[in-house]
């Protein structure tokens, strides 16, 4: 019998079907193989999209002048290390005893797409047909899918939307980022640009400038307090005026009478200019109607009471009941979950940001098998669904959930939860399965339990209650009076809503239209307009998903309100985070929002005017993808020669843009290094120079310690030479201790010493760089630094100029290392240099154990992405140690690695000894000869106890403890004599020498 082939999208979706069809087989290298089925996992992506230099070499290099690229035919190749699973699949399927092919990956636009363009790689021929499903791959969800498997035609206008979105964010991202940071040319860092991205910060940008340039309004609050009887009374608030009579003006109703009743000494007070009146003087006029008799004023902490005077046969002013209108009001129980709703909801109950949101949806879903699919855009669930919500009722309700059966009404009729026409791409709303929940980490339970309570909620009968409003008018101004009154507590009551009725229950029900009430006071407070508060997780996914608010165009707000918004449910939380990593937003501490960087505010600004800010814009693109999937209209040639068209302009748009404008770089002080000038980035301080300056120093320096970032201020003051304050630092065994702390240069590079009670710190030399073989006389050390020549360097050089008067003509050198001539202007290979990363790469899969080459493999392919950008900051150094450390938490990394630092370092001295063969340098100054070094202290000597010519270094004895030895690169020591550096040119390099540099940059 021919067996099917299951091509699932990971490992453990696959182990899924395998519990449910062959619980017997065993898993292989890279599939599962049982007597009826072959289960082949991927690793999502297994083929991409080719990069611009696949196209053409000379693409390699960010050059606007040849933007944009815009292919003609696209093409695709396998992801580096992904060859032998994609060969594996093609084998199985070249076999015989395949006879059909059953494509599993995520139901979706983008697991579609990534099935097809690897079956299509494998060189598939066999029969296909999809595995489509919003319920969780439990045994029963498996099952029940593989009985309704569908056709793969069905599926092909998904799979062209699919395809046309990849291709435009492609041509988008690839074009606007190497144009945006080319036309930046700043080596620190690059400009990521985007379809999504671009309009995400433009609106958050928009968000901060209405921050930033509101300017509070005042306004005026009037309430009045009105008595039944003797003993009921109620209050309302001023609503408006009915008609104007001519009365005397106990308040100033405008400028003219403030200043005669100024000009007259009426000693009434100034009122606060606060309530919800936008014109002070009109709650003058309100006040003087309502006491028409006149007034006495008191102040109080809750603002400004008027109690009216009574008339002349000592009766009080009275007050009308004009209308009484009791009402009926429902509320709705809440929809279904779709993925923004329930980012937004767990943001509001529990603080979780969108990241940890979905982490925990995909392990409820894929790995507890509680939830269904949670990257859905749907609210609604198909109409056959009535059988599986009674069920999952049942199976709540047996786990323990408290709720009432009678109130729940499950009708296939009822459309705002059963429409299948409202089901986007096959996935339904969020809604539990049924299975029990067992051993759930606190936030996976508290998610869990959100989810389930609100899928009952929705089943629940609106929230009903009364509302009694009563118009109360004295002096011809209106008072409104509210009260709300519980019917049924539907929905509310289920989730437990206190119901707090509004206004006074005796008092407003007793009133009757034309009822006579007297007043009490009138109270004037005070307020002020508010700004829009910051977006933070939950607001920003909400303005996203409800895009057509940011459009003026009736339109096009019309075809944007019948999509998802901008991104999709499974890409708006990445996108965000992929903001906030490119530097253009920050989250706030203690979840007070996301403030706009200096970038992100110059990537609004300069972009201004470009259609790719607009949300309207890459909205308009979703309703299009969405109307291509569900084949309604368009097709994908036209979206991307629509998106060609969007990309010329945009290119063109930003070769306009002044540099100046893109350069956002916070200046802190001068360079230690180099003199140039040090500024701030997202996670250190680096020099800006373009000479080469390797200078940097990162924020966390101090993290272990319990000080998780140096702020620029004290950047700053290290930079001056001074010192800063270090307090609460942890120490060993929890001891806590303060200290002091200056800039220097250590083994591994700028760091903070740490200074003793009395000690002063040591100001390093500022001077021009100078090239290898140069270096300063002992009197320009002492020049620079500002402090006195030591005494044996001094005595030196005095020992030096009478040796050469005594040999004036005798032809004899100056000291013993003159022989060696000067070596040439070449600069050492940095630490963060991608040859060194290739060198540790290949150190690392060399050493592992075979059945840890993949992972390692699958490490390094997106780190060789990040290389060919050549992040002249680093970060591509700490994202390798980043993840290296979380995989030696994780225990999948050999203990063997737990120091990745290690490799790395040993990765750099190898490529450092082959650039000194390949340029033909050594060691100039010999063992056991003095040398000269600078440290925090100033220029020290120290005996050479050897020279290690496979990495350029000399091992130093200490001045302070002969016992330790310091390793410093040749370039960094001097001979204290004729101040040359350590390092000297040799005869050409032979052969031999060649072939090993070469051989190891092409590692």
């Amino acid at each position: 019998m021919d067996k099917a082939l299951i091509l699932t999208e990971k490992r453990n979706v696959a182990l899924d079907f395998r519990n449910a069809l062959e619980p017997a087989a065993v898993p292989g290298e890279f599939h599962i193989e049982g007597e009826r089925y072959l289960i082949f996992w991927a690793k999502g992506h297994l083929v991409t999209l080719c990069e611009p230099q696949d196209y053409d070499r000379r693409l390699e290099k960010w050059d606007l002048s040849l933007l944009p690229i815009l292919p003609e035919h696209y093409q695709f190749r396998v992801i580096a290390g992904e060859e032998p699973r994609l060969e594996a699949l093609s084998r199985l399927l070249r076999r015989a005893d395949v006879g059909r092919v059953i494509l599993a990956t995520d139901p979706g636009r983008e697991g579609e797409v990534i099935g097809r363009l690897i079956l299509e790689h494998a060189a598939n021929q066999k029969p296909l047909y999809r595995f489509w499903t919003s319920q969780a791959l439990s045994v029963d969800g498996v099952l029940e899918g593989m009985r309704r498997l569908r056709p793969i035609h069905e599926f092909n206008a998904l799979n062209e939307a699919g395809l046309a979105r990849l291709m435009a964010d492609w041509l988008v991202g690839i074009n606007g980022t190497r144009a945006l940071t080319a036309r930046a040319a700043h080596a620190s860092f690059t400009w990521p640009l985007g379809r999504v991205k671009a309009p995400v910060v433009r609106m958050i940008a928009q968000r901060q400038q209405a921050i930033e340039s509101f300017e509070p309004e005042p306004f005026w609050n009037l309430r009045a307090r009105f008595l039944v009887d003797e003993t009921l009374g109620y209050a309302g608030s001023w609503i408006g005026s009915s008609g104007r009579e001519e009365q005397i003006a106990f308040l100033p109703e405008n400028e003219q009478e403030q200043a005669l009743q100024l000009e007259q000494g009426v000693s009434l007070e100034r009122l606060e200019e606060n309530t919800r009146i936008f014109d002070r003087f009109a709650a003058h006029r309100a006040i003087n109607r309502a006491c028409a008799y006149g007034l006495r004023l008191e102040k109080r902490k809750s603002g400004q009471r008027f109690f009216p005077r009574e008339n002349s046969q000592g009766e009080p002013v009275r007050g009308l009941v004009k209308d009484v209108l009791s009402e009926h009001k429902q509320i709705p129980a809440p929809q279904l979950f779709h993925s923004a709703a329930l980012l937004e909801q767990a943001y509001h109950h529990f603080g979780f940001p969108v990241e940890k949101t979905e982490c925990l949806a995909q392990r409820l879903y894929q790995h507890y098998k509680l939830i269904s699919y949670p990257r859905t855009a749907s609210r609604v669930l198909p109409q056959n669904a009535v059988d599986q919500v009674l069920l999952v009722l049942r199976l709540l309700r047996e786990d323990g959930l408290v709720f009432n059966p009678a109130l729940v009404r499950v009708d296939a009729g009822q459309a705002r939860l059963f429409n299948d026409k409202e089901i986007i791409e096959g996935h339904h709303a969020i809604i539990p399965t049924g299975v029990r929940p067992k051993d759930l980490s606190r936030d996976e339970a508290r998610l869990y339990d959100l989810i389930a309570r609100h899928f009952l909620a929705a089943f629940h009968p609106p929230f009903v209650y009364r509302s009694l409003q009563v118009l109360t008018e004295v002096g011809g101004e209106i008072f409104s009076s509210r009260k709300s009154a519980l019917i049924e507590a539907g929905w509310k009551g289920f989730l437990q809503h206190q119901w707090k009725p509004a206004g006074e229950k005796e008092a407003l029900e007793t009133l009757k239209k034309g009822a006579s009430v007297s007043l009490v006071f009138l109270v004037l407070t005070q307020g002020a307009t508010s700004p829009p508060p910051p977006y933070n997780d939950a607001t920003l996914i909400h303005d996203m998903t409800h895009v057509a608010k940011f459009v003026d165009d009736p339109e096009l707000k019309k075809v944007l309100r019948r999509c998802a918004g901008i991104g999709t449910a499974a890409t708006q939380g990445r996108i965000l985070k992929e903001i906030v990593d490119a530097g253009y937003v920050m989250r706030r501490a203690k979840g007070r929002g996301l403030s706009l960087e200096p970038k992100g505010r110059a990537l609004a600004e300069v972009l201004a005017e470009q259609d790719l800010l607009d949300p309207g814009t890459t909205g308009l693109w979703e309703a299009r993808l969405e109307r291509i999937a569900r084949e309604e209209g368009g097709s994908r040639q036209a979206f991307l020669a629509e998106v060609r068209d969007f990309v010329v302009r945009m290119v063109d748009g930003i070769r306009t843009i002044p540099q100046a404008r893109l350069d956002t770089a916070r200046i802190i002080g001068p360079c230690p290094q180099c003199g140039d000038q040090v500024v701030e980035r997202a996670r250190s301080f680096c020099c800006r120079a373009s000479s080469g300056c390797r200078f940097i120093f990162w924020k966390d320096r101090l993290a272990k310690l319990g000080k998780p970032s140096i702020t620029a201020e004290e950047m700053h003051k290290l930079l001056a030479g001074g010192v800063i304050l270090l307090s609460k630092l942890k120490g060993a065994k929890t001891r806590v201790f303060d200290t002091r702390g200056c800039l220097t240069k250590g083994e591994h590079g700028w760091t903070i010493r740490f200074l003793k009670e009395d000690e002063q710190p040591q100001p390093w030399p500022r001077s021009a760089p100078q090239p290898l073989g140069g270096a300063p006389a002992p009197e320009a050390f002492a020049a620079s630094s500002g402090a006195q020549v030591p005494a044996a360097i001094e005595q030196a050089g005095q020992v030096l100029a009478i040796a050469r008067e005594s040999r004036v003509g005798e032809g004899a050198r100056d000291c013993w290392c003159c022989d060696l001539p000067e070596p040439s202007a070449v600069q050492r290979p940095g630490a963060c240099d991608p040859e060194v990363f290739a060198l540790a790469s290949h150190f690392l899969v060399a050493r592992l154990e075979e059945h840890t080459r993949r992972d390692c493999s699958g490490l390094l392919a997106p780190l060789a992405a990040r290389l060919a950008q050549r992040d002249h900051e680093g970060s591509s150094l700490r994202d390798f140690l980043d993840q290296q450390g979380e995989l030696a938490a994780a225990g999948s990394w050999p203990q063997a690695f737990f120091r990745p630092q290690a490799v790395l370092e040993a990765a750099h001295r190898r490529l450092c000894g082959a650039w000194l063969a390949r340029h033909g340098l050594q060691a100039r100054i010999e063992e056991g000869q003095s040398a000269r070094f600078w440290s925090a202290g100033g220029y020290q000597e120290a005996t050479v106890i050897s020279s290690l010519p496979e990495a350029g270094l000399y091992r130093l004895a200490c001045p302070q403890n002969q016992d330790q030895a310091r390793l410093l690169p040749w370039e960094e020591v001097f001979c204290p004599l004729c101040g040359r550096s350590g390092i000297a040119q040799t005869p050409q390099a032979s052969g031999k020498e060649q072939r090993l540099w070469h051989s190891a940059r092409a590692v």
